[in-house]
């Protein structure tokens, strides 16, 4: 039975792209449901890390690997491993929650595979990958390795140490976040910023909806919550267990305690820290949890973190989330919310320093995302990592046919292996599709290869993934979808 080696590349103080990477080896583990199938999991950080991978490849029996990264140290990670001609087969997928400027090298051409959000992505972004010769997985969200199991775990570890009350209003403070377009920028211009003033005006806002609704806040914030100085972009606060509270999150919280100590209502927060030895100290999973399982509860998440708001919609209910705009948004974030989440979830918005609830959610609310991305990327990979076991069948299967059958049928044959080589226009698949209705009078046959083509769906992976699913179909998520609106 084949082996395959997945190795994770995970680094310190960058949370969304472990949870990116460590959400699509779970699905890849247990979608391939292989005897032996191993996860590696290896620090980025050392700068011995691609020795260290080396080692552990040249020394494993096995001879099949799958190499995962996220991030823009992943991405570094993943282009020296492959530079390194081990020898054995490997497989580089890097994930992200937004297009940036590295992946316009030349060197990206050795990745195998990339998972982006299809609203990050622009024409020229899709034709560099092209002409890189790098397959491209577009996805809604992101990856993630949060599931309705780990928030019910973490809410029992922590449960003792929240205040108990009827129901909740929890708000997850954003933070500075990175501009795909760094090139020829400034430290202070590389990044925007959730900023003091703000902070106190969504407080203003939260404050306002507590008393209306007689809902208990909480309150926590993320490693990029006032890590960085607005006006030099240097970072001043990163949440190790010495530093103090971070300026933003106290600016909220000074701002919240003044609005609602005048009605008598109180609230609670919980800083996120780090401690020696890169141990997080964070409630955030055990409050997604206590807002999932009390009435009249809702979550407030933050526009700018992609993975964050992916994490919530595949496990919360759609009436129980508010996702609210802020400073740090850029152009991708605002367009992620726009196409993919505007019409289910009520957004929140920030106009001339105030805050505006705006809902567009449909009249029946329904099941938000029926997979999640990380079992989409799963089935990506998989399919592109068998795709020249398949093909070279593919292609051996219409040398035989062509010594005992028809013109029209090697016609099939070769005119869908041309189609997905050397990415042939239509006109060829449309000649596959003639050739199979001819040879068989599969009409079925002939409409898939027609509609891959229309919808621009590479034709092996569209069968290979239907092939996958319905072998793997027990297993395609380890939790059952909780997204139903009600």
């Amino acid at each position: 039975m084949k082996e395959i080696v997945i190795i994770c590349l995970l680094h310190t103080g960058a949370a969304g792209d472990n949870e990116n990477v460590l959400g699509t080896a779970k699905a890849l583990q247990n979608k391939l449901h292989i005897n032996g199938t191993n996860v590696i999991r290896l620090d980025v950080e050392p700068q011995t890390r691609e020795s260290q991978i080396s080692a552990v490849v040249q020394g494993h029996k096995a001879n099949d690997f799958i190499i995962l990264g996220s991030g823009q140290k992943g991405y570094h990670s993943l282009i020296a491993i492959k530079q390194l001609n081990l020898g054995k087969k490997i497989y580089a997928n890097w994930c992200g929650h937004q297009f940036f400027d590295f992946l316009t090298e030349p060197t990206t051409s050795l990745l195998n595979s990339v998972a982006l959000p299809a609203s990050s992505l622009k024409p020229w972004m899709k034709h560099n990958f092209k002409t890189l010769r790098v397959k491209l997985k577009e996805t809604e969200g992101v990856p993630h390795n949060t599931y309705g199991h780990d928030l019910e775990f973490e809410y029992l570890e922590a449960k003792n140490k929240i205040t108990s009350a009827n129901s909740y209003l929890l708000v997850i403070l954003p933070g500075d976040a990175e501009l795909p377009e760094v090139k020829d920028k400034t430290e202070k211009e590389r990044f925007k910023y959730f900023k003091v003033k703000e902070a106190e005006n969504l407080a203003e806002y939260i404050a306002q909806i507590a008393k209306e609704s007689k809902q208990f806040v909480i309150v926590t914030n993320g490693h990029r919550t006032g890590r960085r100085d607005p006006n030099t972009g240097r970072e001043v606060n990163k949440h190790y267990a010495i530093d103090p509270i971070d300026p933003v999150s106290q600016a909220f919280c000074n701002r919240l305690e003044t609005r609602l100590s005048a009605k008598k209502q109180g609230f609670q927060f919980f800083d996120f820290k780090i401690h020696d030895g890169g141990r997080i100290e964070s409630n955030y999973k055990a409050l997604l949890y206590l807002v999932k399982i009390t009435d009249n509860s809702v979550v407030y998440i933050p526009g700018e973190s992609t993975s964050r708001i992916s994490e919530v919609v595949d496990n919360l209910p759609a009436d129980k989330i508010v996702i609210f705009e802020n400073g740090a948004m850029n152009g991708n974030h605002k367009e992620n919310i726009e196409k993919v989440y505007r019409s289910h979830i009520p957004v929140l918005q920030y106009r001339d320093e105030q805050y505006l609830l705006d809902v567009r959610r449909n009249n029946i609310l329904q099941r938000f995302m029926s997979t999640r991305d990380a079992d989409r990327v799963a089935n990506s990979i998989i399919t592109n990592f068998f795709q020249n076991e398949f093909m070279m069948g593919t292609l051996a299967a219409a040398l035989v046919s062509a010594y005992f059958t028809p013109l029209h049928t090697l016609s099939a044959s070769l005119g869908i292996f041309a189609a997905n080589t050397f990415q042939a226009p239509v006109v060829l698949v449309g000649t596959a599709a003639l050739g199979l209705y001819l040879s068989s009078g599969v009409f079925i046959a002939s409409a898939l290869i027609t509609y891959a083509a229309k919808t621009n769906v590479d034709f092996i992976e569209c069968c290979f993934s239907t092939i996958n699913n319905r072998l793997f179909q027990n297993t395609v998520s380890l939790e059952p979808q909780n997204n139903l609106a009600g």
